[in-house]
């Protein structure tokens, strides 16, 4: 094995310890990338070697992939967090603060869009707090290109939309 990835995946399971909610593959991008000076190839490297190795789960929706760590990454985690330098933790979660808004924001907030078998297009909106569904909500559309809208646009609308929806049945 390289001699960088050990410091990659401890740095990956340290971000997914101190997320509760699943982290997209953008996000991780943004936090480690900068902090170990690294490249997109042997950081998707140690994501594929964790999964493999059932330290973390990878769930695909639409085009964003989400990881979250299992029970058994956080058993093997406890053993091992204290290889990872003080240096490289602090500055880990001072980037994870400097992106936790944008970051809650996207993983919070998903919308995906789908063909069913007779050809109508169907977008489906998640609102999530931390691992908790606060709204799931499947429409069919007119068009693909109606979806793509919808999906763009529920991110930044999802709470506003969850708030109505609440005032009109109570």
């Amino acid at each position: 094995m390289d001699d960088f990835l050990p410091n990659y995946k401890l740095s990956i399971l340290y971000l997914l310890d101190n997320i509760s909610w699943p982290v997209n593959t953008t996000a991780i991008c943004d936090v480690l990338l900068e902090e170990l000076f690294s490249n997109y190839f042997h950081l998707q490297q140690a994501l594929s070697e964790l999964e493999e190795g059932g330290m973390i789960h990878k769930e695909t929706t639409g085009n964003s992939t989400y990881y979250s760590m299992t029970p058994s990454g956080k058993e093997a985690f406890v053993y091992l967090k204290n290889s990872l330098s003080e240096e490289l933790r602090k500055a880990i979660m001072d980037r994870v603060r400097e992106l936790h808004i944008d970051t809650r924001k996207t993983l919070s907030a998903r919308a995906d869009y789908s063909m069913s078998v007779i050809g109508r297009c169907h977008v489906r909106c998640q609102l999530m707090e931390e691992k908790d569904t606060v709204i799931d909500l499947t429409l069919r559309v007119p068009g693909v290109q109606a979806a793509k809208e919808i999906c763009s646009r529920w991110p930044s609308r999802s709470q506003m939309m969850y708030e109505k929806l609440i005032d009109e049945l109570m």
